[in-house]
Parts: structure tokens; C-alpha cells; sequence
């Protein structure tokens, strides 16, 4: 009996769930920043990652329900959240903006972290 984490069971599901939980805190940060946004590029660019944290929490959704799914399409969706994020970098942000900037920076690594061990978990079957 091998004592590697398998998909669907423990590890597995508790990674898929600080996923959901790193995507919700990224949602709800530029959630929370809306009001205070000033510059257009800057509302474009949250807008689109919005959108992309959403469709994450419906693949997520999915990874939970079924354990033979891999998380290659969220980690895609990952990495067009740090492209977009580094586009961020090289506008004109207020301090307040670069925090919530550094925040979503680390909400994202912190996901695609979770990501990662679902991926090596699910690719060991």
C-alpha cells in the first residue's frame, strides 16, 4: 500500500480548496478596489482578471468533482493572471493601488502553488 497522496482524497482536495480559497481572495481584493479605481487601463485590467478568477472558480469546482480532471487549464489561466499582473506593474499606480497590486501577486503564487501539488498528485495515477 503506497503512502502517496492520491486524486480525490485528502491532500489532493485540500490543495484544490486553498486554490479556491487564493482565487476568492483575489476576487474579493479587486472586489474591494473598484471604487478607488482612477485610471481606465487600470479598471480594464482588473476587469479582465475578474473575469479569468471566475472562470477559475468554475474549473476549480469542477477539479473537485472529479478527481481524474487535471488542473492544466487553471494553471494556463494562471499564468494569464501574472501576465496580466505584470502589465499592472508598468502603469501609473497610486501607493494604495501597488499594495492591492502585491497582494494579488501573492494570492496568485499561493494558488498556482496549490495547483502545482494537485498536478503532481493527480499525475502519479
Amino acid at each position: 500500500m503506497s503512502d502517496r497522496p492520491k486524486p480525490g482524497k485528502d491532500k489532493d482536495l485540500r490543495c484544490i480548496r486553498q486554490a479556491i480559497d487564493e482565487t476568492d481572495r483575489f476576487y474579493c481584493l479587486i472586489v474591494g478596489e473598484i471604487e478607488a479605481i482612477q485610471l481606465p487601463d487600470t479598471l480594464q485590467f482588473m476587469s479582465e482578471a475578474l473575469l479569468i478568477a471566475i472562470d477559475q472558480l468554475d474549473l476549480l469546482q469542477q477539479l473537485l468533482d472529479d478527481a481524474m480532471l487535471m488542473p492544466t487549464q487553471v494553471v494556463e489561466q494562471n499564468r494569464l493572471l501574472r501576465t496580466l499582473l505584470r502589465q499592472m506593474i508598468q502603469t501609473r499606480l497610486t501607493q494604495a493601488e501597488q499594495y492591492t497590486l502585491l497582494r494579488l501577486i501573492q494570492a496568485t503564487g499561493d494558488q498556482l502553488k496549490a495547483l502545482l501539488t494537485v498536478k503532481e498528485i493527480r499525475s502519479q495515477t
